[in-house]
């Protein structure tokens, strides 16, 4: 089963080139969004406190880094570079 937090979701609609709408809606139909609760915002505010000076982490990459450790998922990325968490798991696609 493949998941997309809603901060993935609002980058990739805000990233999308015009004629790519349909594709990216039937994408997004395939996947199971992860919508932002309490416990994740809190995990995201820790990581902005402790990452946010010394890796410029964006409030973004915090939610989505915080979504991956709440939800005990594997986060694929090719900006891997962007999560320096050692409790959770990243990788690149390729």
């Amino acid at each position: 089963m493949l998941f997309v937090s809603v901060i993935s979701r609002v980058e990739i609609f805000a990233g999308m080139r015009r004629g790519e709408e349909d594709a990216v809606i039937c994408l997004f139909d395939l996947i199971t969004p992860i919508e932002v609760d309490m416990t994740i915002a809190d995990k995201a505010g820790d990581y902005m406190r402790k990452f946010s000076k010394s890796h410029a982490l964006n409030i973004g990459d915090a939610i989505i880094a915080a979504t991956t450790r709440e939800m005990t998922l594997k986060l694929i990325t090719k900006n891997v570079k962007h999560y320096p968490m050692k409790d959770i798991e990243v990788s690149r696609p390729y």
